[in-house]
C-alpha cells in the first residue's frame, strides 16, 4: 500500500519541466557526489527549495548575423529592495547558458552572485576595484564573447576616480546601462527597515532620510552615468513590484540587444520587506528617548559594541532578530514608517526630481509615484 502512495508524492513533487542536466549544473554538491538529479529532488532537493532549470534562456535574434558582431557592455544598475537579489542570483546561475550565447557574466572574487567589488564606497579600495575591471576587460576582450553584463546595486554610487576609469576602459566598446527602480516613498522605508535588520543602522528614519536623499535621486545616478556614456544608452524601468524584475528585465535586455532573453517560470527567492509588526516596533525603538532601557525587559541587552558609529545599531539588529525567533507566523507585508509630515516632505522633495526624470530618462511618461502608500 506504502509503494503507490509514495509514487504518486513523488509525482507530485517533481515539476513537469524538471531538467536534470540543469539541477546538475545548479547544483554543484550534487554533481560533485556524483548523485543522481532526480532521486536528489525527490528527496531532498524540493524540500531546500532548490533551482532545477536555468531562470534564463538566450538566443541570437534571428536578424543578427553572427559575423557582424560588435562587441559591447551592458551594465545594470540595481537598487535595494527592487527584486534586484532574485535577478544577480538568475543571471550568476545562468553563467554556463550565457557563456554559450557569448554573453560574459564574470564571477565574483567574494563568491557572491553581484558585482559589488566593482564598485567600492572606500577611497583605499578603489585601487582594487581598477585592477579587477582591467582583469574582467581583459578576459572579455580576448575571450569569444560578444556582451559583457555586470550587475550590481553598488554601481549607483560609483565613485568618480572609478566612473572615470571605466569610461576609458570601455570607451571602445558600445555600453548600455540599464537602470532599475521603485517609486521612491515606497521605497525609502523598505531600505531602511532591511538595512536596519542587517545592523547597518540610523539613529530614526528621518537621519536616514536625511543622509540618502541625495543618493536616491534618480536623476542625480543617471546624470552621472549618461554623461560618460550618453543619454542614448541609458534605458529606465519603474517597477510596480520587486518580484516581476526577471521578467521586466528579459523583455528590456530583448529590446536593447541583439538576444532574445526567455524569464522561465520557476519560483527563485526574492527581496521581501520586513513584516508589518517588525517595522511598527522598529519605529517605536526609534523614538525611544532611552533605548539602552530595553535591558530592563531582554537579558542581555545591556552589552553594547562601543566601537560602531551609532551605539544603537547593535540594538536595533537584535531586536528584530528577536522578533524573527519568536514569531514566524507574521504575515510578510510591509508598513511604511512614514507619518503625514514626512510623506508630504518626502513628496515635496522628490516632486520636481521626478518630473525631471521622467522627462528626461523616461521620455515623458506619467508614474503615479505616491499611490498604494
Amino acid at each position: 500500500m506504502s509503494a503507490p502512495k509514495e509514487k504518486s508524492l513523488f509525482n507530485k513533487l517533481l515539476p513537469s519541466d524538471f531538467d536534470g542536466k540543469d539541477y546538475l549544473d545548479l547544483n554543484q554538491d550534487v554533481r560533485d557526489a556524483n548523485m543522481d538529479p532526480l532521486k536528489h529532488y525527490l528527496n531532498y532537493g524540493w524540500k531546500e527549495n532548490r533551482l532545477y532549470k536555468k531562470p534564463f534562456s538566450i538566443c541570437r535574434k534571428e536578424s543578427e548575423p553572427r559575423n557582424s558582431a560588435k562587441k559591447s557592455v551592458l551594465i545594470h544598475i540595481g537598487l535595494g529592495r527592487c527584486g534586484t537579489s532574485s535577478l544577480q542570483f538568475a543571471l550568476h546561475s545562468c553563467r554556463e547558458n550565457f557563456s554559450k550565447a557569448k554573453v560574459f557574466y564574470p564571477k565574483t572574487m567574494n563568491g557572491q552572485t553581484a558585482h559589488h567589488e566593482l564598485a567600492p564606497h572606500m577611497p583605499d579600495e578603489i585601487r582594487r576595484a581598477c585592477e579587477y575591471w582591467n582583469e574582467i576587460s581583459e578576459e572579455f576582450e580576448v575571450g569569444d564573447y560578444e556582451m559583457l553584463l555586470l550587475s550590481s546595486e553598488m554601481f549607483a554610487e560609483c565613485p568618480d576616480a572609478l566612473l572615470n576609469h571605466i569610461s576609458v576602459l570601455f570607451e571602445k566598446y558600445e555600453v548600455k546601462i540599464f537602470f532599475f527602480g521603485k517609486a521612491q516613498q515606497r521605497l525609502l522605508p523598505s531600505i531602511y527597515s532591511h538595512w536596519s535588520s542587517v545592523g547597518v543602522g540610523f539613529r530614526s528614519f528621518r537621519s536616514f532620510y536625511n543622509l540618502t536623499k541625495n543618493e536616491w535621486n534618480f536623476t542625480r545616478i543617471l546624470q552621472r552615468w549618461s554623461d560618460k556614456f550618453g543619454i542614448h544608452n541609458i534605458c529606465c524601468q519603474i517597477l510596480r513590484e520587486g518580484d516581476d524584475s526577471l521578467e521586466i528585465f528579459a523583455k528590456v535586455f530583448s529590446q536593447q540587444t541583439k538576444y532574445l532573453l526567455t524569464s522561465n517560470k520557476i519560483e527563485i527567492r526574492f527581496n521581501e520587506s520586513l513584516p508589518r509588526v517588525e517595522t511598527n516596533i522598529l519605529k517605536i525603538f526609534d523614538q525611544l528617548s532611552h533605548p539602552l532601557s530595553f535591558h530592563k525587559t531582554f537579558p542581555g541587552w545591556d552589552r553594547i559594541e562601543q566601537d560602531v558609529r551609532d551605539r544603537n545599531t547593535w540594538l536595533r539588529s537584535r531586536l528584530l532578530t528577536m522578533i524573527r525567533y519568536t514569531g514566524n507566523t507574521f504575515p510578510r507585508h510591509s508598513r511604511s514608517l512614514l507619518n503625514i509630515n514626512d510623506r508630504q516632505e518626502i513628496h515635496s522633495f522628490y516632486y520636481n526630481s521626478n518630473q525631471e526624470f521622467h522627462k528626461i530618462y523616461l521620455g515623458g511618461q506619467s508614474c503615479d509615484w505616491f499611490s498604494k502608500l
